[in-house]
C-alpha cells in the first residue's frame, strides 16, 4: 500500500531512537501491516537512518490523510503535518508532547516497549519476527527495514526518552495532560481496546 493512501499509519518519532532500529523498524511494520496500515516516520527518525525518505511524513515528504494515526515517540510538533485523522493516538513517556494535547488516547509509556508488545498481541503479524530480525545484515551501516538509504550511521542520543525528544525536536513544554504512566503491558490493553472499540481491529468503525 502506497503511504500516502494508506486509511492507518503509524508513525515512527524521535522518542524511539536509542532503541535497536532493525527490531523496532521490523516490529512497528508487522503491527502496521496487523492493522491495514503503513509506517511512517518523521525527520529526525529518517536522518537518522531507520527509514528511508519514501517514509518521511510531511511537507518535504509524504502527505498523508488517514483515518487513524498512531505517533510512537512523536512529539507532535506544529510542523509535523498528519493530515485530518479521525483517530489520533499518542505514544509518549512526555504528556507535555503536543501530539499528547491534540490526541484522542494518549498513552504515557515507553514507545518502543509498547511495539513490542502489540507485536506479540496483534493478528496477522508476521510468525517469524524473531527470525528475520536476527537474520538481518549484521552491518551497522545497514538499513534492512523500509528502504533505508545503506551507509548511514546510527544517531543514538543519549538520556531519556523524554531528554532526547526535546534535544531532536527543540520542542518546548506545554501544558501537561493528566495522564498517569503506564508499563507496557497495560498500555498495550488499552491500545487494544481502544483499536477494538472503534473497529480498527474487527466490528463497526466508531
Amino acid at each position: 500500500m502506497n503511504l500516502s493512501r494508506a486509511s492507518v499509519v503509524l508513525c515512527a518519532g524521535s522518542g524511539l531512537l536509542g532503541a535497536d532500529p532493525r527490531a523496532v523498524c521490523t516490529r512497528l511494520t508487522d503491527v502496521a501491516h496487523a492493522l491495514g496500515g503503513e509506517v511512517g516516520a518523521t525527520r529526525a527518525v529518517v536522518d537518522a537512518g531507520w527509514l528511508g525518505r519514501d517514509r518521511l511524513i510531511g511537507a518535504t515528504g509524504v502527505p498523508i490523510a488517514p483515518v487513524l494515526y498512531v505517533g510512537f515517540g512523536v512529539s507532535g510538533a506544529v510542523w509535523h503535518e498528519r493530515g485530518r485523522p479521525v483517530h489520533v493516538v499518542s505514544v509518549n513517556t512526555d504528556p507535555a508532547a503536543p501530539l499528547a494535547d491534540a490526541a484522542d488516547l494518549m498513552l504515557r509509556t515507553d514507545a518502543a516497549a509498547l511495539v513490542d508488545e502489540l507485536a506479540l498481541r496483534l493478528p496477522g503479524r508476521h510468525p517469524d519476527v524473531e527470525r528475520r530480525i536476527a537474520a538481518a545484515d549484521p552491518d551497522p551501516g545497514h538499513r534492512p527495514a523500509g528502504g533505508a538509504v545503506p551507509g548511514v550511521n546510527l544517531v543514538v542520543p543519549v538520556g531519556t526518552p523524554h531528554e532526547r525528544l526535546r534535544m531532536l525536536t527543540g520542542v518546548p513544554s506545554g501544558p501537561v495532560r493528566p495522564v498517569p504512566p503506564l508499563a507496557a503491558a497495560p498500555a498495550a490493553d488499552v491500545l487494544v481496546a481502544f483499536l477494538i472499540e472503534r473497529g480498527y481491529l474487527g466490528g463497526s468503525r466508531a
